[in-house]
Protein backbone atom coordinates (compact mmCIF):
# COMPACT_ATOMS: atom_id res chain seq x y z
CA UNK A 1 0.00 0.00 0.00
CA UNK A 2 1.29 3.34 -0.34
CA UNK A 3 0.94 6.64 1.29
CA UNK A 4 1.79 10.09 0.43
CA UNK A 5 2.03 12.13 -3.22
CA UNK A 6 1.17 9.93 -6.17
CA UNK A 7 4.25 9.31 -8.42
CA UNK A 8 3.92 8.72 -11.58
CA UNK A 9 6.54 7.45 -14.13
CA UNK A 10 5.88 8.74 -17.92
CA UNK A 11 7.16 5.88 -20.62
CA UNK A 12 8.57 7.08 -24.10
CA UNK A 13 8.81 5.05 -26.81
CA UNK A 14 8.04 1.58 -25.01
CA UNK A 15 7.26 -1.26 -27.38
CA UNK A 16 3.83 -2.85 -26.56
CA UNK A 17 1.43 -5.60 -27.76
CA UNK A 18 -1.73 -4.06 -27.33
CA UNK A 19 -4.76 -5.96 -26.67
CA UNK A 20 -6.80 -4.46 -30.04
CA UNK A 21 -4.47 -7.16 -31.89
CA UNK A 22 -4.87 -9.80 -29.73
CA UNK A 23 -8.22 -9.48 -30.63
CA UNK A 24 -8.41 -8.21 -34.13
CA UNK A 25 -11.19 -11.05 -35.38
CA UNK A 26 -13.87 -9.71 -32.47
CA UNK A 27 -16.30 -9.32 -35.32
CA UNK A 28 -16.25 -13.52 -35.60
CA UNK A 29 -17.50 -13.97 -32.08
CA UNK A 30 -19.89 -10.51 -32.05
CA UNK A 31 -22.28 -12.64 -30.43
CA UNK A 32 -20.40 -13.33 -27.48
CA UNK A 33 -19.72 -9.98 -26.56
CA UNK A 34 -21.41 -7.61 -23.91
CA UNK A 35 -24.93 -5.73 -24.02
CA UNK A 36 -23.37 -2.77 -22.93
CA UNK A 37 -20.25 -2.68 -25.47
CA UNK A 38 -22.59 -3.71 -28.20
CA UNK A 39 -25.16 -0.62 -27.47
CA UNK A 40 -21.83 1.48 -27.47
CA UNK A 41 -20.44 -0.06 -30.28
CA UNK A 42 -23.66 0.25 -32.43
CA UNK A 43 -24.62 4.19 -31.02
CA UNK A 44 -20.38 5.06 -32.12
CA UNK A 45 -20.94 3.74 -35.96
CA UNK A 46 -24.61 5.24 -36.35
CA UNK A 47 -22.92 8.58 -35.38
CA UNK A 48 -19.83 7.67 -37.45
CA UNK A 49 -21.77 7.14 -40.74
CA UNK A 50 -24.86 9.20 -40.25
CA UNK A 51 -23.17 12.59 -38.78
CA UNK A 52 -19.49 12.20 -39.72
CA UNK A 53 -18.25 13.05 -36.37
CA UNK A 54 -20.36 16.41 -36.51
CA UNK A 55 -21.73 16.08 -32.99
CA UNK A 56 -17.91 14.96 -32.16
CA UNK A 57 -16.27 17.40 -32.90
CA UNK A 58 -18.96 19.84 -31.06
CA UNK A 59 -18.67 18.08 -27.91
CA UNK A 60 -14.99 18.34 -28.29
CA UNK A 61 -15.31 22.14 -28.41
CA UNK A 62 -17.73 22.10 -25.47
CA UNK A 63 -14.98 20.68 -23.37
CA UNK A 64 -13.07 23.65 -22.21
CA UNK A 65 -16.49 25.50 -21.13
CA UNK A 66 -17.48 22.49 -19.32
CA UNK A 67 -14.27 22.33 -17.63
CA UNK A 68 -14.99 25.60 -16.46
CA UNK A 69 -18.54 24.65 -14.94
CA UNK A 70 -17.34 22.43 -12.89
CA UNK A 71 -14.62 24.09 -11.36
CA UNK A 72 -17.08 26.78 -10.40
CA UNK A 73 -19.36 24.20 -9.21
CA UNK A 74 -17.01 22.25 -7.20
CA UNK A 75 -15.59 25.20 -5.76
CA UNK A 76 -18.92 25.93 -3.97
CA UNK A 77 -19.83 22.09 -3.34
CA UNK A 78 -17.84 19.16 -1.89
CA UNK A 79 -19.66 16.52 -3.96
CA UNK A 80 -21.88 16.65 -7.64
CA UNK A 81 -24.24 13.82 -8.07
CA UNK A 82 -24.84 12.98 -11.60
CA UNK A 83 -27.76 11.12 -13.54
CA UNK A 84 -26.64 7.57 -14.63
CA UNK A 85 -27.38 5.25 -17.36
CA UNK A 86 -29.83 3.35 -18.09
CA UNK A 87 -27.72 -0.04 -18.42
CA UNK A 88 -27.08 -2.92 -16.20
CA UNK A 89 -23.20 -4.00 -16.58
CA UNK A 90 -22.90 -7.26 -17.53
CA UNK A 91 -22.53 -9.65 -14.45
CA UNK A 92 -18.96 -11.16 -13.97
CA UNK A 93 -18.99 -15.13 -14.78
CA UNK A 94 -18.86 -17.09 -11.70
CA UNK A 95 -15.52 -18.42 -10.59
CA UNK A 96 -15.30 -22.04 -11.54
CA UNK A 97 -16.90 -20.70 -15.39
CA UNK A 98 -14.02 -18.19 -15.07
CA UNK A 99 -10.87 -20.75 -14.60
CA UNK A 100 -12.98 -23.19 -17.25
CA UNK A 101 -12.58 -20.19 -19.92
CA UNK A 102 -8.70 -19.72 -19.33
CA UNK A 103 -7.96 -23.63 -18.96
CA UNK A 104 -10.18 -24.01 -22.44
CA UNK A 105 -8.23 -20.91 -24.09
CA UNK A 106 -11.11 -19.12 -24.40
CA UNK A 107 -9.48 -16.36 -22.58
CA UNK A 108 -6.12 -15.55 -21.60
CA UNK A 109 -6.76 -13.48 -18.22
CA UNK A 110 -9.18 -13.92 -15.33
CA UNK A 111 -10.00 -12.20 -12.57
CA UNK A 112 -10.38 -13.79 -9.11
CA UNK A 113 -9.66 -17.12 -10.12
CA UNK A 114 -11.52 -19.19 -6.93
CA UNK A 115 -8.83 -19.93 -4.10
CA UNK A 116 -9.43 -23.61 -4.90
CA UNK A 117 -8.27 -23.63 -8.29
CA UNK A 118 -4.99 -22.31 -7.80
CA UNK A 119 -2.77 -25.07 -7.56
CA UNK A 120 -3.73 -26.81 -10.41
CA UNK A 121 -3.46 -23.96 -12.45
CA UNK A 122 0.09 -23.10 -11.23
CA UNK A 123 0.88 -26.44 -11.77
CA UNK A 124 -0.78 -26.30 -15.54
CA UNK A 125 1.80 -23.44 -16.47
CA UNK A 126 -0.78 -20.67 -15.81
CA UNK A 127 0.56 -17.52 -13.69
CA UNK A 128 -0.93 -16.44 -10.55
CA UNK A 129 -0.35 -12.47 -10.09
CA UNK A 130 -1.27 -10.70 -6.81
CA UNK A 131 -0.18 -7.37 -5.03
CA UNK A 132 -1.20 -6.73 -1.85
CA UNK A 133 -4.41 -4.20 -1.59
CA UNK A 134 -5.95 -1.54 0.06
CA UNK A 135 -8.68 -3.49 1.05
CA UNK A 136 -10.05 -4.89 4.01
CA UNK A 137 -11.96 -7.73 5.78
CA UNK A 138 -13.58 -6.90 9.00
CA UNK A 139 -16.07 -5.90 10.95
CA UNK A 140 -17.97 -3.28 11.96
CA UNK A 141 -18.56 -3.02 15.95
CA UNK A 142 -21.38 -1.46 17.07
CA UNK A 143 -21.00 1.31 19.97
CA UNK A 144 -24.65 1.79 20.64
CA UNK A 145 -25.63 1.70 24.21
CA UNK A 146 -26.12 -1.55 25.31
CA UNK A 147 -23.54 -3.36 22.83
CA UNK A 148 -21.86 -6.11 24.24
CA UNK A 149 -18.99 -4.86 22.38
CA UNK A 150 -18.96 -1.66 24.20
CA UNK A 151 -16.28 -3.32 26.47
CA UNK A 152 -12.57 -3.03 25.45
CA UNK A 153 -11.49 -6.27 27.05
CA UNK A 154 -14.20 -8.01 24.54
CA UNK A 155 -13.29 -6.09 21.34
CA UNK A 156 -9.26 -6.97 21.88
CA UNK A 157 -10.55 -10.96 22.98
CA UNK A 158 -12.29 -11.19 19.70
CA UNK A 159 -9.46 -10.31 17.56
CA UNK A 160 -6.61 -12.22 20.00
CA UNK A 161 -9.05 -15.37 19.27
CA UNK A 162 -8.70 -14.97 15.37
CA UNK A 163 -5.99 -17.72 13.56
CA UNK A 164 -5.37 -15.47 10.61
CA UNK A 165 -2.85 -17.64 9.71
CA UNK A 166 -5.67 -20.22 9.44
CA UNK A 167 -7.65 -17.86 7.50
CA UNK A 168 -4.87 -17.25 4.82
CA UNK A 169 -4.63 -20.82 4.34
CA UNK A 170 -8.40 -20.85 3.80
CA UNK A 171 -8.02 -18.57 0.99
CA UNK A 172 -5.44 -20.60 -0.64
CA UNK A 173 -2.95 -17.94 0.19
CA UNK A 174 -4.71 -15.60 -1.59
CA UNK A 175 -4.87 -13.34 1.57
CA UNK A 176 -2.22 -11.31 4.18
CA UNK A 177 -3.29 -11.09 7.94
CA UNK A 178 -4.28 -7.82 8.97
CA UNK A 179 -3.20 -6.59 11.70
CA UNK A 180 -5.10 -3.30 11.74
CA UNK A 181 -7.09 -0.76 8.72
CA UNK A 182 -3.83 -0.76 6.95
CA UNK A 183 -1.20 -2.81 6.15
CA UNK A 184 2.09 -3.28 8.31
CA UNK A 185 3.87 -1.54 5.44
CA UNK A 186 1.86 1.44 5.28
CA UNK A 187 3.30 4.77 6.22
CA UNK A 188 -0.14 5.56 7.82
CA UNK A 189 -0.10 1.83 10.41
CA UNK A 190 1.78 3.90 12.98
CA UNK A 191 2.82 2.61 16.47
CA UNK A 192 -0.46 0.67 17.93
CA UNK A 193 0.42 -0.72 21.05
CA UNK A 194 -2.52 -3.26 21.56
CA UNK A 195 -0.49 -6.35 19.11
CA UNK A 196 -3.40 -7.95 17.25
CA UNK A 197 -2.28 -11.45 17.18
CA UNK A 198 -3.37 -14.97 17.17
CA UNK A 199 -3.48 -15.63 21.12
CA UNK A 200 -6.78 -17.63 22.82
CA UNK A 201 -5.13 -17.82 25.88
CA UNK A 202 -5.00 -13.82 26.57
CA UNK A 203 -8.50 -13.74 24.48
CA UNK A 204 -10.06 -15.93 27.02
CA UNK A 205 -8.40 -14.71 29.97
CA UNK A 206 -9.75 -11.10 28.86
CA UNK A 207 -13.17 -12.63 28.19
CA UNK A 208 -13.25 -13.95 32.05
CA UNK A 209 -12.40 -10.84 32.98
CA UNK A 210 -15.08 -9.37 31.38
CA UNK A 211 -17.75 -11.83 33.05
CA UNK A 212 -18.07 -14.46 30.41
CA UNK A 213 -17.17 -18.25 30.58
CA UNK A 214 -17.79 -21.48 28.53
CA UNK A 215 -21.35 -22.06 30.44
CA UNK A 216 -21.61 -18.38 30.23
CA UNK A 217 -20.84 -16.94 26.64
CA UNK A 218 -21.14 -13.57 25.17
CA UNK A 219 -24.07 -14.12 22.86
CA UNK A 220 -23.73 -11.51 19.26
CA UNK A 221 -25.81 -11.59 15.51
CA UNK A 222 -23.53 -10.28 12.96
CA UNK A 223 -25.21 -8.95 9.68
CA UNK A 224 -22.84 -10.67 6.77
CA UNK A 225 -23.56 -11.53 2.88
CA UNK A 226 -25.24 -14.35 2.48
CA UNK A 227 -23.14 -17.70 0.37
CA UNK A 228 -19.60 -17.02 -1.33
CA UNK A 229 -16.53 -16.92 0.69
CA UNK A 230 -17.66 -13.96 2.79
CA UNK A 231 -19.84 -16.48 5.05
CA UNK A 232 -16.82 -19.81 4.60
CA UNK A 233 -14.48 -17.06 6.35
CA UNK A 234 -17.36 -16.10 8.95
CA UNK A 235 -17.98 -19.65 9.61
CA UNK A 236 -14.52 -20.18 10.39
CA UNK A 237 -13.83 -16.93 12.72
CA UNK A 238 -17.17 -18.47 14.23
CA UNK A 239 -16.09 -21.49 15.35
CA UNK A 240 -13.01 -19.72 16.49
CA UNK A 241 -14.52 -16.97 18.82
CA UNK A 242 -16.64 -19.75 20.26
CA UNK A 243 -12.84 -21.60 21.78
CA UNK A 244 -12.96 -18.06 23.10
CA UNK A 245 -16.54 -17.47 25.09
CA UNK A 246 -18.11 -16.44 22.16
CA UNK A 247 -21.39 -17.26 20.96
CA UNK A 248 -21.58 -16.11 17.50
CA UNK A 249 -25.10 -16.12 15.29
CA UNK A 250 -25.36 -14.61 11.53
CA UNK A 251 -27.78 -12.74 9.99
CA UNK A 252 -27.44 -13.77 6.52
CA UNK A 253 -28.81 -10.68 3.47
CA UNK A 254 -28.45 -10.50 0.14
CA UNK A 255 -25.43 -7.60 -0.43
CA UNK A 256 -27.37 -4.52 -1.73
CA UNK A 257 -29.52 -5.14 1.41
CA UNK A 258 -26.03 -5.34 3.78
CA UNK A 259 -24.52 -2.35 1.87
CA UNK A 260 -28.33 -0.51 3.20
CA UNK A 261 -27.45 -1.71 6.53
CA UNK A 262 -23.74 -0.23 6.08
CA UNK A 263 -24.39 3.31 5.23
CA UNK A 264 -27.70 3.28 7.76
CA UNK A 265 -25.42 2.95 10.89
CA UNK A 266 -25.42 0.57 13.93
CA UNK A 267 -28.30 2.64 15.29
CA UNK A 268 -30.57 1.82 12.35
CA UNK A 269 -33.67 0.25 12.68
CA UNK A 270 -32.80 -2.54 10.16
CA UNK A 271 -29.90 -3.07 12.51
CA UNK A 272 -31.88 -3.31 15.76
CA UNK A 273 -31.35 -7.16 15.74
CA UNK A 274 -27.59 -6.85 15.16
CA UNK A 275 -24.36 -5.36 17.22
CA UNK A 276 -21.45 -5.99 14.52
CA UNK A 277 -22.24 -5.94 10.46
CA UNK A 278 -19.23 -7.19 8.09
CA UNK A 279 -18.12 -4.71 4.92
CA UNK A 280 -15.29 -5.32 3.60
CA UNK A 281 -13.74 -1.95 2.43
CA UNK A 282 -10.99 -0.26 0.63
CA UNK A 283 -8.40 2.18 2.27
CA UNK A 284 -6.67 4.19 -0.62
CA UNK A 285 -6.07 7.24 1.06
CA UNK A 286 -6.41 8.81 4.21
CA UNK A 287 -9.76 9.68 4.14
CA UNK A 288 -10.85 6.43 3.58
CA UNK A 289 -8.25 4.68 5.83
CA UNK A 290 -8.67 7.02 9.12
CA UNK A 291 -10.91 9.55 8.61
CA UNK A 292 -14.66 7.88 7.86
CA UNK A 293 -14.64 5.29 9.87
CA UNK A 294 -12.79 6.81 12.55
CA UNK A 295 -14.38 10.24 13.08
CA UNK A 296 -17.65 10.67 15.52
CA UNK A 297 -18.63 13.04 12.19
CA UNK A 298 -18.88 10.25 10.02
CA UNK A 299 -21.42 8.39 12.16
CA UNK A 300 -25.00 8.01 9.68
CA UNK A 301 -25.67 9.87 7.36
CA UNK A 302 -22.84 11.95 6.76
CA UNK A 303 -20.56 8.98 6.63
CA UNK A 304 -19.91 5.23 7.40
CA UNK A 305 -18.81 5.38 11.34
CA UNK A 306 -21.29 2.03 11.27
CA UNK A 307 -19.79 1.75 14.90
CA UNK A 308 -20.51 5.55 16.22
CA UNK A 309 -17.27 5.35 17.50
CA UNK A 310 -16.05 8.46 19.43
CA UNK A 311 -12.89 9.20 20.65
CA UNK A 312 -11.79 13.18 21.07
CA UNK A 313 -8.31 12.48 20.56
CA UNK A 314 -9.13 10.68 17.38
CA UNK A 315 -11.19 13.57 16.05
CA UNK A 316 -8.43 16.68 16.81
CA UNK A 317 -5.95 14.92 14.67
CA UNK A 318 -8.79 14.71 11.98
CA UNK A 319 -9.19 17.99 12.31
CA UNK A 320 -5.30 18.63 12.22
CA UNK A 321 -5.23 15.38 9.22
CA UNK A 322 -7.81 17.63 7.02
CA UNK A 323 -6.01 21.16 7.63
CA UNK A 324 -2.31 19.67 6.65
CA UNK A 325 -0.70 19.81 3.23
CA UNK A 326 2.59 18.41 3.50
CA UNK A 327 2.29 14.99 2.53
CA UNK A 328 5.01 13.73 5.25
CA UNK A 329 2.94 15.54 8.15
CA UNK A 330 -0.25 13.95 6.64
CA UNK A 331 1.55 10.73 6.76
CA UNK A 332 2.37 11.36 10.38
CA UNK A 333 -0.90 12.25 11.36
CA UNK A 334 -2.84 9.67 9.74
CA UNK A 335 -0.17 6.98 11.68
CA UNK A 336 -1.55 8.59 14.95
CA UNK A 337 -4.77 8.04 13.97
CA UNK A 338 -4.77 4.46 12.95
CA UNK A 339 -2.33 3.63 16.04
CA UNK A 340 -5.57 4.93 18.35
CA UNK A 341 -8.07 3.13 16.42
CA UNK A 342 -6.51 -0.21 17.14
CA UNK A 343 -5.70 0.65 20.30
CA UNK A 344 -9.29 1.09 20.52
CA UNK A 345 -9.74 -2.39 19.63
CA UNK A 346 -12.11 -0.71 16.99
CA UNK A 347 -13.40 -3.37 14.11
CA UNK A 348 -12.17 -7.05 14.13
CA UNK A 349 -9.42 -6.70 11.67
CA UNK A 350 -9.00 -10.06 9.69
CA UNK A 351 -7.55 -9.87 6.16
CA UNK A 352 -6.52 -7.40 3.68
CA UNK A 353 -7.34 -8.89 -0.32
CA UNK A 354 -4.29 -9.20 -3.14
CA UNK A 355 -6.87 -9.81 -6.12
CA UNK A 356 -5.25 -12.42 -7.81
CA UNK A 357 -5.73 -12.92 -11.52
CA UNK A 358 -4.49 -15.78 -13.74
CA UNK A 359 -2.62 -14.98 -16.29
CA UNK A 360 -1.89 -17.75 -19.54
CA UNK A 361 1.70 -18.05 -21.06
CA UNK A 362 0.54 -15.60 -23.79
CA UNK A 363 0.96 -12.49 -20.99
CA UNK A 364 4.38 -12.40 -21.08
CA UNK A 365 4.75 -9.13 -19.16
CA UNK A 366 2.42 -7.64 -16.63
CA UNK A 367 3.29 -5.66 -13.41
CA UNK A 368 -0.07 -5.30 -10.66
CA UNK A 369 -0.61 -1.93 -9.48
CA UNK A 370 -1.39 -1.44 -5.78
CA UNK A 371 -4.91 -0.01 -7.07
CA UNK A 372 -8.36 -0.82 -8.56
CA UNK A 373 -7.26 0.27 -11.71
CA UNK A 374 -4.63 -0.96 -14.36
CA UNK A 375 -3.13 -0.13 -17.24
CA UNK A 376 -3.63 -2.28 -19.79
CA UNK A 377 -1.08 -0.22 -21.97
CA UNK A 378 2.01 -1.46 -19.96
CA UNK A 379 0.81 -4.99 -20.53
CA UNK A 380 2.54 -7.36 -22.92
CA UNK A 381 1.73 -10.15 -25.24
Amino acid sequence: MCAGPLKILHIVNATVTPFVFLHSAWRTRADELSDSLKNTMLLGHYMVTRYRGHYYAKAQNLVRRLRRAYDEALARYDLLLMPTLPMVATPLPEANARVAALRSGQVDWIEAPAPDAVASLKQAGFKIITNAYPHNWTWHLSRAEGSPWNDIRVRKAANLAIDRDAIVKLLGGLVTPAYGEVDRSSAWFGKPTFEIKYAPDEARKLMTEAGYSKTKPLQARISIQASGTNQTVNEAIQEMLKEAFFNIEFKAVELETLMTGWRGGAKADMNKDVSATNVTHVTSDPFYAVNRFFASDQTSPTGVNWSFYKNPEVDQLVVELKNSFDPAKQDEIAAKIHAKAVDDAVMIWVYHDTTPRALSAKIKKYVQAQSWFQDLALVEI
